[in-house]
């Protein structure tokens, strides 16, 4: 894990900033992208399950620092998602194009249904019409993951060559 940590909260940060103050005056076919969740996506996907677990972690705290919902929700709906996909993605073929946007499409139903429940369970007036989001927001999410997952996989190279084998 090692720097990892001292990457995700300053990153998440400055995402953080953009998330609730640009973003939500350029909402792309009416929805608002969650970037810090698709940011904890695509290094969960490049970085298997523990860094994805942390950086959901840091991801849901952060947005739930500026929610109105109970601090922990967004967390602990990233925290089951986008582990599970990333072990879902170790069964399934390397691809780096169609299987990052099923995985995507998947952890922001699981995230948003997670979340949904969560704040019927503490008793939030969350209405029914939350869930005709879902699947707009995940096929939006699948398609943004896929330049953030990339621009990630370049720099992960950049940083950390791979061995040449001969």
């Amino acid at each position: 894990m090692g720097y990892s940590i001292y990457v995700a909260v300053p990153l998440m940060a400055l995402l953080l900033v953009l998330q609730t103050s640009l973003l939500p005056y350029f909402p792309i076919l009416g929805i608002v992208p969650q970037l810090l969740f698709l940011v904890a996506i695509a290094w969960g996907l490049l970085h298997g399950v523990n860094e994805g677990l942390l950086w959901a972690f840091v991801a849901g705290l952060f947005m739930d620092l500026f929610s109105l919902s109970p601090v922990g929700v967004s967390a602990i709906a990233y925290m089951t998602a986008v582990p599970l996909i990333v072990w879902i993605g170790t069964l399934l073929p390397q691809n780096r194009y169609i299987i990052p946007m099923i995985q995507t499409a998947l952890a922001t139903f699981i995230a948003m249904m997670v979340n949904f429940l969560l704040l019927r369970l503490f008793g939030l007036p969350v209405g029914w019409d939350y869930l005709e989001l879902v699947p707009s927001t995940a096929i939006l999410h699948s398609a943004l993951v896929l330049p953030i997952y990339w621009v990630m996989y370049r720099i992960d190279l950049l940083r950390r060559p791979r061995a040449v084998e001969l």
